[in-house]
């Protein structure tokens, strides 16, 4: 599990925190991370 992967997590946390319920918290958090990282990863 890399860093994305864990920054996914916490974010999840805070919308699941907020009353967000748990598969949207799950799907804005993979949103979240997408826009923050870039999308897919490119090597």
């Amino acid at each position: 599990m890399g860093s994305g992967a864990r920054r996914s997590e916490v974010i999840e946390e805070g919308y699941e925190k907020k009353g967000v319920g748990t598969k949207e918290a799950e799907r804005r958090a993979r949103a979240t991370e997408n826009k923050v990282s870039g999308g897919s990863k490119k090597h």
